[in-house]
C-alpha cells in the first residue's frame, strides 16, 4: 500500500471521473479533512473549475463538511442522463445561488452579510457517482476527497430570493403529475445556516466563490435510485420543478 498523497489521489479519481469507472486505490487514503480537501482542490483545477458546492453534516460531527461541484457536470433542468453502472442515484435539493463573486477573505461574513449575496433560490438534482470501490467509498474520508460522490448538478428555473426558509418544504417527487405533494422538512434542519458555514469556509480556505455559484445543502427526500429508463421529475410547490430523463 502506497502511502498518501493529494497529487496521487487527485490523479487517480480524475481518470476515474473522466473514463467513468470505479477503483479500489492502491495508497493509503487522506487522514483528515484538511487532506481530503487538498485532494478536493486538485481534482476540481484539472476538471476545469466548480459551478458551485455541496455541503453536509454528519450526524456525529457538528462540523460541516463540503465539496466543489465541477463545472463541467452542470445541466439544465430537462436533459437526458445515462444510468452510471446500471443505476442513477438522485437527491432532490434547494441550491442558494450567488448574485455576485465572494473574493478571498480572511474576515467572517454574518448572516446578514451571507443573506445579501444570494439572489435565488433554484430547485436542483444532485447525480451521485462515486469513482471509488465499496472498500474505499465506505471510508468517509476518501468519500470526502472524491468530491463526496457527486456526479452532476440539474438546475431549474431560479426563484427570486426574498429571504425565504427552506427548512420546510412541499415536494412531490415522480415520473411526471403522479407525486403527490408531502411536508418534508431539511435533513440537517436549517439550510441556510450550513449556506453561510460554505461562504465563509470557501472564502477563507478555498479560494473564494463565483457569481452564479449555487449552493446545495442536502437532499428532502434521501437518495432515489433510478434502474429503468423514466422521467424523474422533483416539483417543490414553492419553488417550482426540475427534471431529468434517467436513460
Amino acid at each position: 500500500m502506497n502511502a498518501f498523497s493529494a497529487d496521487a489521489a487527485a490523479d487517480l479519481l480524475v481518470a476515474q471521473f473522466r473514463q467513468g469507472t470505479k477503483t479500489q486505490p492502491a495508497m493509503s487514503g487522506p487522514g483528515t479533512r484538511a487532506e481530503a480537501y487538498q485532494v478536493q482542490d486538485r481534482m476540481i483545477a484539472a476538471l476545469g473549475g466548480a459551478c458551485g458546492w455541496k455541503v453536509g453534516r454528519a450526524k456525529t460531527d457538528p462540523e460541516p463538511y463540503c465539496a466543489p461541484v465541477p463545472a463541467s457536470r452542470l445541466l439544465n433542468s430537462g436533459g437526458d442522463y445515462a444510468c452510471f453502472h446500471g443505476v442513477a442515484q438522485v437527491e432532490a435539493e434547494l441550491g442558494y445561488r450567488l448574485g455576485r463573486d465572494v473574493p478571498p477573505s480572511a474576515a467572517v461574513l454574518d448572516r446578514a452579510e451571507c443573506a445579501a449575496l444570494v439572489d435565488a433560490i433554484v430547485p436542483a438534482l444532485e447525480i451521485l457517482e462515486t469513482r471509488l470501490e465499496p472498500l474505499a467509498a465506505q471510508d468517509p474520508l476518501w468519500k470526502l476527497a472524491d468530491l463526496q460522490a457527486n456526479g452532476a448538478l440539474v438546475v431549474g428555473k431560479p426563484v427570486p430570493w426574498a429571504g425565504q426558509d427552506p427548512g420546510q418544504v412541499r415536494l412531490a417527487i415522480g415520473s411526471g403529475q403522479d407525486g403527490a405533494f408531502e411536508e418534508v422538512a431539511h435533513p440537517f434542519g436549517a439550510p441556510f445556516d450550513l449556506f453561510c458555514w460554505t461562504v465563509n469556509h470557501v472564502a477563507r480556505q478555498r479560494g473564494g466563490l463565483k457569481r452564479g455559484n449555487v449552493i446545495i445543502t442536502g437532499s428532502y427526500c434521501g437518495i432515489v435510485e433510478i434502474r429503468d429508463p423514466q422521467r424523474f421529475v422533483a416539483t417543490f410547490a414553492d419553488y417550482g420543478d426540475v427534471c431529468l430523463t434517467v436513460l
